[in-house]
């Protein structure tokens, strides 16, 4: 917990430094994070973006612009928490702000909560205190810290409130995931780094964030070589189809050229048949199957095919 007297600089701190945006040098707006983890407001990256890609201020790592644009860029929810605190402790005193308990009106179905004394730092509500109480005594919220509204008000929970936004262990509540076991590749808390990962070599997180950076930017260099590769692959592959399908049609031409031809023929000998009419069997049967109608139906037949 920040004692009553360090809650001035803590805030000074928050709003001149950290939450400062090394661009404008305002408080963050929108804040983006870049691949290289370091933060700007999502309009300051509008601006630096050139050809597609934005070259970070601080590390001078260059990225590519997502396609949907920097706001595409994930958002830093941990520095927007940590906003709304500055903005709920810049509100001032808590009975100028008359907040209202923001559980009442969900649970008494009344359209405005009454004052609100308390505040869970796990859900972000200001309670009043018969719903604080009842938050502390109900199996979903028991282990959460609910805290006097004066108190967080003037900064006094600043520091719990931002390590209980940090990712909470499954196993241990109340404990954040602060380390990662390299054999086992997962994250751990404090209780589980002592048992049973009391020998395996571990790094803190932002440690093992850079350490593994390199190597996933490899991997993703990897893919993208292989989206190119596959990209190649299938404009060919559908360039091979279309000359299949040239193919195909140029064939199906020259098979109903040849066919109209023979029905051509045939029709000529029965021609010759009604001017010679003793030419015999053969013509015969030439002639009974060469009418229009069965020339008609062969022309169709060869368009299906």
């Amino acid at each position: 917990m920040v004692s009553h007297g360090s809650s001035p600089s803590l805030l000074e701190a928050l709003s001149s430094d950290f939450l400062a945006c090394k661009i404008c040098l305002e408080q963050l707006r929108a804040p983006k994070t870049l691949p290289c983890l370091h933060t700007y407001c999502q309009d300051c990256l509008a601006q630096l973006a050139d050809g597609g890609r934005v070259r970070c201020p601080e590390c001078r790592e260059t990225v590519p612009v997502p396609p949907e644009g920097v706001a595409s860029f994930k958002t830093n929810f941990f520095v927007n928490g940590l906003l709304d605190l500055v903005k709920a402790r810049a509100c001032g005193d808590l009975r100028a702000g008359k907040p209202a308990c923001a559980l009442c009106p969900l649970v008494g179905g009344t359209s405005t909560g009454g004052p609100a004394t308390a505040r869970c730092l796990d859900c972000a509500d200001d309670l009043c205190q018969a719903c604080a109480d009842g938050h502390r005594c109900t199996r979903q919220t028991h282990t959460h810290r609910v805290v006097d509204l004066v108190g967080y008000r003037a900064g006094w929970y600043d520091e719990e409130a931002r390590e209980r936004q940090a990712a909470q262990c499954p196993q241990h509540p109340g404990e954040a995931l602060r380390f990662l076991c390299q054999p086992c590749s997962q994250l751990l808390c404090r209780e589980c780094r002592l048992d049973p990962h009391l020998d395996h070599p571990c790094l803190p997180l932002a440690e093992a964030v850079r350490a593994r950076r390199p190597g996933l930017e490899g991997l993703l260099a990897g893919v993208d070589n292989n989206l190119v590769e596959l990209e190649a692959a299938r404009r060919v592959e559908k360039e091979a189809l279309a000359r299949l399908r040239e193919q195909a049609a140029r064939v199906g031409t020259q098979v109903e050229e040849a066919a109209e031809g023979v029905l051509r023929a045939l029709l000529a000998q029965k021609q010759e048949n009604h001017l010679n009419p003793g030419g015999g069997s053969c013509s015969e049967l030439r002639s009974h199957h060469c009418t229009p109608a069965w020339v008609t139906r062969m022309k169709l037949h060869l368009k299906k095919k």
